[in-house]
């Protein structure tokens, strides 16, 4: 029963997010100048470290830009948003 509740928070959450990012970790070859477009402190270092990783991306974007946890994640929704309409 944990399980069925755990699935239907990660979908209120916005599981399909979870599953385009999969996709851009995926392919983070062809995102990575976005990233970098959308954030422009990243340097190309950074964009190799981060190498797709949601989380890794969350603390680059926290340390560069100085902004809490919870906004970094928000302006990484919004940026994939953004991706999934092209």
């Amino acid at each position: 029963m944990s399980d069925a509740g755990a699935s239907q928070r990660n979908s209120e959450k916005g599981g399909t997010i979870a599953m385009n990012w999969d996709q851009i970790e995926g392919k983070w070859g062809q995102y990575k100048g976005l990233a970098r477009q959308r954030w422009g402190k990243l340097t190309d270092n950074d964009l190799h470290v981060i190498a797709g990783k949601k989380d890794v991306l969350l603390g680059k974007l926290q340390e560069l830009y100085g902004i809490a946890k919870e906004e970094a994640r928000h302006q990484i929704e919004t940026w994939t948003k953004t991706l999934s309409k092209k």
